[in-house]
């Protein structure tokens, strides 16, 4: 005779009892063990109540969830795209292929069994998320502070570094270039980007609206016309005077191109347009000379270096480009914000026409008080020389 527990109220009784003795209630539901064998139930048999509904853990966790209640075909979950489609097929109809493939004791322990995995589910994917993102701060952590060997605008040469210290032409120099250090006095407020505003010895360097060049409230000169925008990358002290990297960003054929600004108490001076259309420089400054590296075509290097007013690529001196009538592009700078145009290279002649402080028209270096100038719509005049500001070649 075998004496087992009641369900209801663990009082041990004989397995054959219909109730239990102590509790009276009834001992019919048996309750699966574990070396049972779960039967498939019948398609057709109508579902219980209570057993419809979402299947987060189907949804959540597909092709797991499938090998758990023996719906093989849920492994095409792996297969990318086909697993969305696995994932949601499992969310509408999971609960239901569930109940069929076990022969449960009751509704109540089959939704326990899948609120489990619906929470498991849910930590999975918290989980999962929160992994992520502990990653991507990672990874923005690891680079947010430069190595040592970078420079103050934020940018490392890409190619050996023994490009950068090779001895330099007999004709440039005959002090090394040493590794430019930071003057925190003038780079107060320069970062990895560059700036739009700097506080120079000599007043503000900034860009005005037209993306032109000022010092204070005057055109730098030769002007530098932005093709996209202009930059501050980096400044240095040259004796009493400050000399400015100055980038123009242009467009994806050339990403950017660069000017020296020399900043001095008579005003600011800048020079020819140089670079290679690289964005990735490195500046070295040693004394009153500035150089900057880059690479150029075939990944090979390209030095330019400022000395003594003078700029040089790879130890060349850089020639202005020949002017042809109407070939220089220019602006006025007029404190009445508008400059007239006349007829006639003198004062009292009619006024044709007008430019205003911005807009920018053809003309030429000429031996004269006035010079001839084309307008966009290719009519032609003269407008005295103390107004007109020519551009740097844009690119």
């Amino acid at each position: 005779m075998t004496m087992i527990f009641c369900h209801a109220c663990s009082k041990e009784i004989l397995d054959s009892a219909s109730h239990c003795s102590e509790c009276g209630a009834p001992q019919t539901a048996k309750i699966l063990t574990r070396t049972q064998t779960l039967a498939p139930k019948p398609a057709l048999e109508p579902l219980p109540a209570g057993i419809k509904g979402w299947c987060w853990g189907g949804f959540l966790l597909n092709f797991i969830w499938g090998i758990r209640f023996r719906i093989w075909w849920g492994l095409l979950a792996l297969i990318p795209l086909v697993g969305i489609g696995v994932s949601i097929w499992f969310g509408f109809k999971g609960r239901e292929l569930a109940w069929r493939q076990g022969n449960w004791a009751s509704v109540e322990e089959f939704n326990r069994t899948q609120r489990r995995w619906s929470i498991a589910g849910m930590v999975f994917v918290v989980t999962a998320v929160a992994i992520s993102l502990l990653m991507e701060v990672s990874k923005e952590t690891r680079f947010s502070s430069p190595p040592s060997n970078e420079i103050a605008a934020g940018i490392d040469l890409s190619f050996p570094q023994k490009t950068l210290h090779q001895e330099p032409p007999a004709q440039e120099s005959a002090t090394p270039i040493q590794e430019h250090v930071q003057d925190d006095v003038v780079l107060a407020n320069i970062d990895k980007e560059g700036v739009d505003l700097l506080e120079t010895r000599y007043g503000h360097l900034t860009a005005n609206e037209h993306s032109q060049l000022v010092l204070g409230s005057r055109l730098v000169k030769p002007a530098i016309q932005a093709n996209s925008s202009l930059s501050i990358k980096e400044s240095f002290r040259i004796g009493d005077d400050d000399l400015v990297i100055i980038e123009n960003r242009g467009g994806t054929a050339c990403p950017a191109l660069f000017n020296f600004v020399l900043i001095g108490a008579n005003g600011a001076r800048s020079y020819p347009t140089f670079g290679t259309c690289s964005d990735i420089y490195q500046a070295e400054h040693s004394g009153n000379a500035v150089a900057v590296t880059m690479q150029g075509e075939s990944n090979l290097p390209y030095r330019y270096l400022f000395a003594d007013g003078v700029l040089t690529e790879n130890g060349k001196k850089i020639q202005p480009q020949p002017v042809r009538n109407f070939s220089v592009e220019a602006v006025i700078e007029d404190i009445d914000g508008y400059t007239n145009i006349r007829a006639q290279p003198n004062g009292q002649s009619a006024v044709i026409g007008r430019v205003k402080m911005g807009e920018s028209f053809q003309t030429h270096p000429q031996n004269s008080e006035w010079w001839k100038v084309k307008m966009i719509d290719g009519s032609t005049g003269f407008i005295h020389r103390s107004r007109i500001v020519l551009l740097q070649k844009r690119f």
